[in-house]
């Protein structure tokens, strides 16, 4: 069966169009902690911003979000089956969203002094209700924030792809209008309201689109039969797994840096992730929107081959694009970050910290590259497990390394920490999926002779030792063009052949 090549192309137009509003999103977000450690500085009240955010949008990913994914591809099936139906499982899913997150904000209205308690971040009692007011708006957007999410996929599910991203655009606008009107005179809460008022409007734009679709007045009917017979449970808590394996990592870096007692130090951190992020992101928002659907497809059609021989090549494709990619960042990252932050209110050590932290956490990409194509791989043949065990030994990793680190390394320990674990957890999902005989043992070890290299090539230039550096850059040249003649060799017999693959058993 030849695999559609104008579907293929539509459907990169949309990833495109989506990573490029997304990514402008992104950078809005940037801008606003810019904004506000140039006015704030890396202080207490930036501490106390990160924070309040931490528990709620934590919430949000790990249990809003898979929500939404989860309910595309049925919401789907049951559009083409009974169109009446579907706007009825919508109005059921946002019903008991509401319900769900708004008893789990009552309890952590309730019970957040415990909650910090347990995560060890101990603070005089002002710091501490000056977190909480900040937290209780957060606990505002995460209930908007799950209706947002269910809307958005339904909107997905009608075929429009874009508009959910062009429409979240309006909250960094909103949050940048607030900081330029009223940081002055608010300072953080103009940034936590700008973040609810923008997150209202969001939800305001989608409602107009799903009106437009003639969605929103049946919504009112909502079916709870419905979701108990067609919702996927289990694919939703496998969602749920995966969502989890990332989403810990930002609050178990600010909950190790808030131990730390020093003024600035959750803000630095936070914003180390926020840069590293920028690009982990930029790729990993393609990369999400491609290959999930793109693999499932194969799974679903039994084009097994293909989809392991597709397999082999977004890993090593991914491995050398990122490998370059992360050493020409480490080289910038010094510039890059003074201009971000020229003329701040951060004081020269803070500096110096930060832009330890982004040398350390860029090299991230090849391991978060390669974890992520594993995971879209693992995800759409449902295999939970292994996702769980990779996501547990990265956590149980980043925790000992950092509490390892920071003493002598201070808060730019926890980004080396967190370095070091994802490699081990993508290794993990490599390696399983090389068991599984998924994975040719010729492409595992170019893979893992590319990291080898990588790591040999970031530890010379880390400690300066140039002719070192130059050599084992040499060597990487010319290993990575054998790789790439592969690639290339591979992708150009897949042309000729037509892209063909027959089912396997």
């Amino acid at each position: 069966m030849r695999v559609e090549d104008s579907s293929k192309k539509r459907l990169l137009g949309a990833a495109l169009s989506v990573s490029f509003l997304s990514l402008l999103g992104y950078l809005g977000f940037l801008l606003r902690d810019l904004f506000m450690v140039r006015t704030f500085g890396a202080g207490n009240q930036m501490d106390t911003f990160y924070l309040g955010a931490m528990v709620p949008m934590f919430f949000v990913s790990v249990l809003s979000m898979p929500v939404g994914t989860a309910l595309i591809p049925i919401y789907s099936e049951l559009r083409m089956a009974e169109p009446s139906a579907s706007p009825k499982l919508m109005g059921a899913l946002v019903v008991i969203q509401v319900v769900f997150m708004g008893l789990l904000a009552a309890l952590l209205h309730l019970g957040a002094p415990i909650v910090f308690s347990v995560l060890g971040l101990h603070y005089p009692a002002g710091e501490l209700t000056a977190i909480l007011g900040v937290m209780d708006i957060y606990l505002v957007i995460m209930l908007v924030g799950g209706v947002v999410i269910v809307a958005n996929a339904v909107l997905n599910a009608e075929g429009w792809l874009v508009l959910p991203a062009l429409a979240q655009l309006a909250v960094p606008i909103v949050v940048m209008l607030m900081l330029v009107a009223f940081g002055a005179s608010h300072g953080i809460y103009a940034a936590v309201y700008g973040m609810l008022l923008g997150q209202v409007l969001n939800l305001m734009l989608v409602s107009i689109a799903l009106h437009g679709r003639n969605l929103l007045l049946p919504m009112l009917k909502p079916s709870f039969k419905l979701v108990r017979s067609v919702f996927p449970i289990r694919q939703y808590g496998v969602l749920v797994v995966a969502a989890l394996s990332t989403a810990l990592f930002a609050p178990l870096a600010n909950t190790i840096a808030g131990q730390v007692h020093s003024a600035g130090s959750v803000a630095i951190i936070g914003m180390g992730i926020k840069v590293i992020m920028f690009f982990t992101g930029t790729i990993g928002i393609g990369l999400t929107t491609v290959l999930l659907p793109y693999f499932s497809n194969l799974a679903a059609k039994s084009y097994h081959l293909k989809a392991q021989a597709d397999l082999s090549f977004f890993l090593l494709l991914a491995t050398l694009i990122t490998v370059p990619l992360a050493l020409v960042l480490r080289l910038l990252a010094a510039t890059i970050t003074y201009h971000m932050v020229a003329h701040s209110a951060m004081t020269n050590q803070d500096v110096r910290e930060l832009i330890r932290t982004i040398q350390y956490g860029v090299a991230q990409l090849p391991f978060f590259a390669c974890s992520l194509v594993a995971v879209k791989y693992i995800t759409a043949y449902q295999r939970a497990g292994i996702i769980l065990v990779s996501s547990l030994v990265g956590l149980v990793l980043t925790v000992w390394f950092s509490r390892l680190f920071i003493g002598q390394m201070g808060v730019s320990g926890i980004s080396l920490a967190m370095t070091i674990a994802l490699m081990f957890s993508t290794a993990v999902l490599v390696a399983y999926i090389n068991r599984l005989k998924q994975l040719p043992v010729k492409e595992s070890l170019y893979i893992f002779a590319n990291w080898i290299l990588f790591a040999l090539m970031f530890g010379t230039i880390y400690y300066h030792l140039a002719a070192t550096a130059i050599g084992f850059g040499v060597i990487y040249l010319l290993f990575a063009f054998g790789s790439w003649r592969a690639l290339i060799a591979g992708w150009s017999m897949e042309s000729k052949r037509g892209m063909v693959d027959h089912p396997v058993a």
